[in-house]
């Protein structure tokens, strides 16, 4: 059985909330580094940014750096919730400005509810300037 750790107060990390919280880095580290966090191309879709790097990301970490767990919701649907293995482990792994980025969309957004976060996301440039189109990428850089 695998241990975790879950920051006390904060929400389950569902697979939308990872995802639109590592959007979320990626907007904040152009803004105050210049560059996003992640490696990962944000391409428009049904329900906003989303990339399928971050959940091939998560499942391949699963064990040792993060927990995947799932469970079925009340009409059937599976979902995933995600935990760090342990505490401390995000410094293990990012380097320091990614990490002061990181801690900062995790303290704004923690202990909000999804729907604020999606607010947030949907009201946000770039995705709010962008055209929207299914598939299209959205360019995280500043003009």
């Amino acid at each position: 059985m695998h241990r975790h750790y879950q920051e006390p107060g904060a929400r389950p990390l569902t697979r939308t909330r990872l995802v639109k919280l590592l959007y979320l880095a990626d907007v904040a580290g152009w803004q105050r580094l210049g560059r996003p966090v992640t490696p990962v191309e944000w391409k428009s879709y049904y329900y906003g940014p989303f990339s399928a790097d971050v959940l091939a990301a998560a499942d391949a970490l699963d064990g040792d750096t993060i927990v995947q767990s799932q469970g079925l919701l009340s009409n059937g649907d599976r979902y995933f919730c995600y935990t760090p293995a342990r505490r401390g482990i995000v410094a293990e792994l990012v380097n320091a400005d990614d990490r002061g980025v990181l801690d900062g969309v995790i303290r704004d957004n923690a202990t909000k509810p999804l729907n604020e976060i999606l607010e947030t996301v949907y009201e946000r440039t770039p995705y709010k300037d962008s055209d929207r189109q299914l598939g299209e990428t959205i360019r995280l850089r500043p003009n």
